[in-house]
C-alpha cells in the first residue's frame, strides 16, 4: 500500500497544478470490435503524405531557376543526361548522404542534368525513397528543378534533376 502524501507535498502539488487547464475532449467513438492499429496507422500516414506530396513531381517552375529552353528540352529528350545515381537498397540516411555528395560533386564538375533512381517503392511504405527524395531536393540550394523521368529512364521510380551552375 502506498503512503499518503505529507501536508508539504500536498501544498507543493497544488502549487504545481494551479495553472493547469484541462484538455477539451471530442466525443470518443468506441469500437464494437477489435481495432486493427496497422490499418489506422496506414490511413493516418496516407493522409499526411497526401497533404505533403500534393505538388511533388510537378515540373520545376522558372522561379526555381529553370530557363524556358531547358524546360522545353528535357521532356523531349534533347538534353543529354550527364550523370546517374541509383539509390536502390539504401536506407533513407544513406541515400540522403550519397545523393547530397553526388549532386555537389556533379555541380563542381559542371554537370547539369542527373538521373536519380529511387525505385517505385511499396505504395504503403512511408519511408520510401520515392517519397523522401523530392523533399530533399526542395530543400537543397544546388537544385534548380526536377521532374519525374520518362518511362524509358525509370518513370515514376526516377527523377531528372537539374543542377544550378556555380556562380
Amino acid at each position: 500500500m502506498a503512503r499518503k502524501p505529507t501536508d508539504d507535498e500536498r501544498a507543493l502539488w497544488q502549487q504545481m497544478i494551479k495553472d493547469v487547464v484541462p484538455l477539451t475532449h471530442k466525443a470518443v467513438v468506441v469500437s464494437k470490435g477489435p481495432v486493427n492499429m496497422a490499418s489506422v496507422h496506414k490511413k493516418i500516414v496516407e493522409r499526411q503524405y497526401k497533404e505533403l506530396y500534393a505538388n511533388i513531381a510537378a515540373p520545376p517552375e522558372k522561379g526555381r531557376g529553370q530557363g524556358a529552353a531547358e524546360s522545353k528540352l528535357m521532356p523531349t529528350g534533347k538534353v543529354q543526361l550527364e550523370g546517374r545515381i541509383d539509390l536502390h537498397g539504401m536506407t533513407l540516411a544513406q541515400a540522403e548522404d550519397h545523393l547530397k555528395r553526388y549532386l555537389l560533386h556533379a555541380q563542381l564538375n559542371n554537370k547539369r542534368w542527373i538521373l536519380v533512381i529511387t525505385g517505385k517503392g511499396a505504395p504503403d511504405n512511408p519511408d520510401s525513397l520515392r517519397r523522401a527524395v523530392p523533399l530533399w531536393l526542395n530543400q537543397w540550394t544546388v537544385i534548380a528543378g526536377y521532374r519525374v523521368a520518362k518511362p524509358h529512364d525509370g518513370g515514376e521510380g526516377a527523377l531528372y534533376v537539374w543542377i544550378k551552375k556555380l556562380v
